[in-house]
């Protein structure tokens, strides 16, 4: 079978090159590096460094080692480390040699600085030239892609473009070959762990039906792959913090393979922080990427994933990482997201007629349907949506009965008045605030103007940080999964 829409996926698990090996039992702790370069560097001292969960060049320093001669150096250390994937940077920090380290190593490197690390050798550590071999199977792999790439670019049939296609599934599969068979002849390794991890999900070929036995079932691949894609990480080896081999997979699930929907990131973000909870560091950054994915998404509802996260792990003691300000900082968040997320009915808040003055309840206001926004007069970017929306409002929502309801902050009352009036907005329910501006700015997160929700029956809140461009794609998948529900 030919997964085109996974190419890309598997080219960038390819070009991770993030190995390890499995920690000696029974020697000393802590590791001697002994380094040898072939030409001279620059560097009065080298550096080791480590990965955590993300790539290059997120990296983090452990050791510095003085250079002799401008061609020698010794890391040296008696601690306990965890081992993984490190680096020796060189050449100002502008170079890296990635090597493989575990607690109680002891072995030298010689780095050709013009050729590597294709012509990198090592002594007495047999796993790190496991590695090397790999990295030259990898660039003829490499090679033969880019080759293919280039054909596949100039293809001047869909026919062709298969043929090529089918050439790169089969250097891919070069790939996984090599990684199974180490697999099976070395399989208590890190190294094996870490091939496990990056093995890509083979779907069954073939066609495959419902129960009825007739019908067949279109997403069995799709649901085939999600149900494996974690089948080769190991969550009890903690070791594999130390690659970035988690943040990718981590990316490409939750990006890619999981539906953008609250409901399902929750249930599935649960599935997996179950798995590495007694591993502390991939627990830390399973949960630290999965808050951060949350909270910085653009997908509306998105917000809601990062209150439940913060309440049911944040705020359990299970950040165990987090000093009390910082998580004093994500409780606060959440508290100030958690009103006003999607599905829950808006607070009713008291604001005035911008021109009679008259107090206006919002849960008193009468519509079905009602586009709230806030924004300010002297804001630019609510001065350019403002028209838009009015366009959207006479040509389109008016007629669905959707009503607008604005609230403006600050600002002196005439200039707010003028600025209505100009826009033409007279007949949308204008209100200002004459008190409590911080507990209406609390109640929905409107710290930042324009912002706009869109509000169904009894207030609830249906959508959230909209804007006039785009509105009616939203609104025509609202009204649809109002009427399956009705129906």
């Amino acid at each position: 079978m030919n997964w085109k829409n996974l190419t890309l996926f598997l080219f960038a698990l390819l070009g991770l090159n993030t190995f390890s090996s499995h920690a000696r039992k029974n020697v000393k702790h802590g590791y001697e590096i002994k380094v040898h370069f072939e030409q001279e560097v620059p560097d009065a001292s080298i550096a080791l460094a480590k990965y955590f969960g993300k790539g290059y060049p997120t990296v983090y320093k452990v050791d510095n080692a003085e250079v002799k001669n401008g061609k020698s150096a010794t890391f040296k250390s008696d601690d306990s480390i965890l081992g993984g994937f490190y680096m020796i940077l060189f050449n100002e920090n502008r170079y890296f040699a990635e090597i493989v380290l575990n607690d109680g190593d002891n072995f030298e490197i010689h780095i050709d600085t013009l050729d590597f690390p294709r012509n990198n050798r090592f002594k007495n550590s047999p796993e790190n030239n496991d590695y090397l071999d790999f990295i030259k199977e990898m660039g003829k792999v490499s090679q033969a892609q880019k080759l293919l790439q280039k054909d596949l670019e100039t293809a001047k049939s869909e026919t062709d473009s298969n043929r090529i296609y089918e050439k790169l599934d089969m250097e891919t599969k070069k790939i996984n070959d090599y990684r199974k068979a180490y697999i099976q002849k070395k399989p208590n390794t890190f190294l094996a762990n870490a091939y496990k991890a990056l093995l890509s999900v083979e779907v069954p070929e073939g066609k495959h039906y419902l129960e009825d036995g007739i019908t067949e079932d279109s997403t069995y691949a799709y649901r085939y792959y999600k149900r494996h894609f974690w089948d080769g990480f190991d969550f009890k080896d903690e070791r594999l913090i130390h690659s970035p081999i988690l943040d990718t997979k981590l990316e490409e699930y939750f990006t890619r393979v999981v539906m953008p929907i609250p409901d399902s990131i929750i249930f599935e973000a649960d599935k997996l922080l179950e798995k590495p909870e007694q591993d502390k560091e991939l627990f830390k950054y399973t949960l630290h990427y999965l808050t951060k994915f949350a909270e910085e998404s653009n997908v509306m509802g998105m917000d809601e994933v990062f209150v439940y996260l913060v309440e049911n792990y944040h705020m359990q003691g299970k950040a165990y990482w987090m000093d009390d300000e910082l998580l004093e900082k994500f409780v606060k968040r959440a508290q100030q997201i958690a009103p006003n997320v999607v599905g829950k009915e808006a607070q009713d808040i008291i604001v005035n007629d911008a021109f009679t003055l008259k107090e206006q309840s919002l849960h008193d206001f009468d519509a079905e349907e009602t586009i709230l926004l806030f924004w300010n007069p002297t804001c630019n970017a609510c001065l350019k949506e403002i028209p838009k929306l009015k366009k959207l409002y006479d040509e389109e929502l008016k007629a669905k009965g959707v009503k607008v309801f604005t609230i403006v902050f600050g600002g002196d009352l005439e200039k707010i008045q003028k600025q209505i009036i100009e826009s033409k907005i007279e007949e949308w329910n204008n209100h200002v605030i004459t008190k409590d501006v911080q507990k209406i700015q609390d109640a929905f997160d409107a710290y930042q103007t324009p912002r706009m929700f869109f509000l169904g029956k009894n207030k609830v809140i249906e959508g959230k940080r909209l804007s006039s461009e785009g509105f009616m794609d939203f609104y025509n998948i609202y009204k649809k999964k109002k009427n399956r529900i009705h129906n």
